[in-house]
């Protein structure tokens, strides 16, 4: 859209119109998805819906509905039909099910200051985390009694 200013004028794009027709120019058509497993990408037909595409695979699209209408879990899973690439489907999901879990997060060490901070808090209060947190000339990040409790675990 192009705004016209005075006769005699050439006609420009305002600075706000400009920026605007940039952002237009980064919208292109959806992208089609990718599939990361080459059974399910083979067996997938383009012209079906997504849900259809799903019941070729075994697999349901909306498990709240599946369920309501078989009455169970096990109702659910018995319902669809066992095909080739629907047993391959699940093996690979059992198989990421069955993945060892990243370990928790444990600090192995902590700075001198906060050392010292919790050598004085030990000496004032010794195991009596509550009143250290409490304390917010000592505490001086707030933490909490069971962070404080972690924190001196780890400190002994």
């Amino acid at each position: 859209m192009v705004k016209k200013h005075r006769v005699g004028k050439r006609l420009t794009e305002t600075k706000k119109q400009k920026r605007n027709k940039k952002k237009r120019a980064h919208f292109g058509g959806k992208k089609p998805s990718e599939f990361h497993f080459k059974v399910i990408a083979d067996s997938w037909d383009q012209k079906k819906t997504l849900r259809q595409n799903y019941k070729a695979l075994g697999l349901t699209a909306d498990p709240n509905q599946d369920l309501s209408q078989g009455g169970g879990l096990e109702a659910g899973r018995n319902s669809r039909p066992e095909t080739k690439v629907a047993r391959i489907v699940k093996d690979q999901l059992e198989e990421i099910g069955n993945l060892p879990k990243a370990a928790p997060y444990v600090p192995k060490s902590m700075n001198v200051k906060e050392q010292r901070e919790l050598m004085h808090m030990i000496a004032k209060y010794g195991d009596d985390y509550k009143a250290m947190a409490r304390n917010i000339k000592l505490n001086v990040k707030q933490k909490t009694a069971r962070q404080l409790e972690k924190r001196v675990l780890l400190f002994q």
